[in-house]
């Protein structure tokens, strides 16, 4: 398997990743004393609605190094459809949590989804634009 391939499987592992760590009934516990993410705070901000955004933050990773190792996501506006899937992503993952029994869905949760999807979506906005690949009119 050449690194194109490696990279375009490494999108759709993450994307899985995160449907599964968004839907499956998980309960992590944080530290010695059992203290959910939710009563952590990094810098006054709740730690579980940091790690939403940072969670997010890996697509742009994966698309600068799929366009350094030459990866074409898709035929034409790459770039735009590479981004909805962020985007959708970032809202649909919350949303499914209101269809199940064992996770909570929570605006503010979406938000922070929507935060770090939109700086990846900066990065990627930013490095087609370096790059010269904008779609033509």
């Amino acid at each position: 398997m050449n690194n194109r391939n490696i990279i375009k499987h490494l999108f759709w592992i993450w994307l899985i990743l995160l449907l599964f760590l968004n839907v499956l009934p998980i309960n992590l516990g944080f530290g010695s004393d059992g203290q959910q993410l939710s009563g952590q705070k990094v810098f006054a901000l709740r730690l579980d609605y940091l790690l939403h955004s940072l969670t997010f933050l890996p697509f742009a990773g994966i698309w600068l190094l799929g366009k350094r190792q030459g990866v074409r996501w898709f035929e034409r506006n790459e770039a735009l459809k590479f981004s909805l899937i962020v985007f959708l992503a970032a809202i649909g993952f919350e949303l499914l949590q209101r269809f199940t029994t064992w996770r909570t869905f929570n605006w503010v949760d979406m938000a922070y989804n929507v935060i770090g999807a939109a700086c990846s979506i900066v990065v990627i906005a930013l490095s087609t634009l370096l790059t010269g690949e904008c779609p033509e009119e």
